[in-house]
């Protein structure tokens, strides 16, 4: 039966027959066009969802606040596109923000809303993309600056300024090593291998350990089928 006595404003609706103005009413945080006649025609505002429950008449539904991960529109509540979340009572899709070690996609559209941390960055949430300082690299989808670690031959840890490896050391993942007593390495070395005899001493390789003093170890690794060591004999001149 229609109404002919009392036309609702916006927001609200009226049982057939109302004629006062506290008659037109709809389920807390819903409204409803001009002239609805039935509560099924009132609607969930954004960031709430109809749940269904026999706990609230007359409609025996309510709004209920949207859930963070999701976002809500038109009764419904819709999950967050992939690799993006949301806090609580979200409106629509861009209220979704990216999750760490992922990135505002270029070209976005709810489909294709995030994209993976690019490589030799880091990407903390929400979209951001932080780049790692120079001569440092970071795999792709890294979520924090400790994912940045200086190229070999250079020293710094946690995204700090990357340090050229200078002599007597060498530098790997970040951190730095000395030389042996005795030895030199060339700028940006980064391994033991690097290590040489200082001018005038002696150098020599051996699969043995030598029963000699006043040597010192520069690296031992295996070579062939064998395990070659070498050594330089300090004070002995070449």
């Amino acid at each position: 039966m229609a109404n002919f006595t009392l036309v609702c404003p916006n927001g609200t609706y009226s049982l057939a027959g109302s004629d006062e103005i506290y008659d037109c009413v709809c389920p807390e945080n819903a409204d409803s066009k001009r002239s609805a006649r039935n509560i099924m025609e009132c609607v969930c505002r954004p960031g709430f969802y109809r749940e269904y429950s026999n706990l609230y008449p007359p409609a025996n539904w309510w709004c209920k606040p949207c859930v963070p991960g999701e976002y809500c529109w038109e009764n419904s509540n819709l999950t967050c596109p992939s690799h993006a979340f949301s806090i609580g009572s979200a409106q629509s899709y861009s209220d979704c923000y990216c999750t760490p070690a992922w990135k505002n996609a270029t070209n976005r559209t709810e489909l294709n809303y995030c994209e993976e941390c690019p490589a030799n960055s880091y990407c903390t949430g929400r979209g951001a993309v932080e780049s790692c300082v120079a001569n440092a690299t970071a795999p792709v989808q890294s979520a924090s600056y400790t994912a940045c670690t200086c190229k070999l031959g250079f020293r710094g840890l946690n995204n700090t300024p990357c340090e050229a490896c200078q002599s007597p050391a060498f530098c790997y993942s970040g951190l730095q090593a000395t030389c042996p007593e005795g030895t030199f390495s060339p700028p940006l070395a980064w391994d033991r291998l690097n290590c040489s005899c200082l001018a005038g001493e002696l150098a020599f390789f051996t699969d043995r350990i030598p029963a000699m003093s006043l040597l010192t170890l520069v690296y031992d690794r295996p070579l062939g089928p064998s395990r070659w060591t070498l050594y330089c004999l300090l004070g002995r001149k070449v």
